[in-house]
């Protein structure tokens, strides 16, 4: 939406204001002269979050397991300059291509051979960060 930065003000040398929120400003100066002539110009400019989400694990993904074996996924933490703001997706890739969604804490694996557990975050600035574990099944 549109926001106001400055409202209508004399403009002085050295004028400074903060930007508390990330999106596309403008600045619209309109300069008067003695004679009542005036001029107008704006400014745009943008201001974006560049920080990734990440995920720390409280502990280890183990890379091997044997078939049928549970896996309990470690405890993690989402850090983020706005972590509320922040969406994890988890998914685990089975050794036949076929991709599901992780429900809750828990993987069964149910035939031999390479899985992939991958954890997507994004913000709502469409930063993204993606971890990769890769387990083989015996």
């Amino acid at each position: 939406g549109n926001k106001i930065i400055l409202e209508e003000q004399t403009l002085t040398a050295g004028k400074t204001f903060t930007v508390m929120e990330y999106g596309t400003y403008t600045i619209m100066y309109k300069v008067t002269d003695s004679a009542k002539n005036f001029a107008t110009d704006k400014i745009e400019f943008a201001v974006y979050d560049p920080v990734k989400p990440t995920l720390s694990f409280d502990g280890e993904i183990a890379s091997e397991v044997k078939v049928g074996q549970k896996m309990d996924l470690p405890k993690y933490t989402i850090s983020d300059n706005n972590p509320d703001g922040v969406k994890m997706y988890a998914y685990i890739m089975s050794p036949d291509g076929t991709k599901a969604k992780i429900e809750g804490n828990t993987v069964i694996f149910t035939q031999k051979g390479a899985y992939v557990l991958t954890f997507l975050l994004t913000d709502e600035h469409n930063n993204a960060t993606m971890y990769r574990f890769a387990v083989t099944v015996k």
